[in-house]
């Protein structure tokens, strides 16, 4: 996570496991059993799915030229 720091990227962590004490430091750590999310038992396919489908409803859905 410290080169893409250093490369001007942000990292967004998504985990379903139960968390550590002290948290990674990222842009984001997208955990259910940390956040008021109300379904705590998301499998991380879930929550990366939940990612997306925030992002999509945010932002939109873009087509992808070929």
């Amino acid at each position: 996570m410290a080169q893409a720091r250093v490369e001007g990227i942000d990292v967004i962590i998504t985990d379903h496991h139960l968390p550590q004490e002290i948290l990674p430091s990222a842009y984001a750590v997208l955990n259910p059993k940390t956040d008021d999310y109300p379904e705590k038992m998301l499998c991380g396919a879930g929550v990366a799915f939940k990612l997306a489908q925030a992002f999509i409803k945010k932002y939109g859905k873009r087509e992808r030229a070929i």
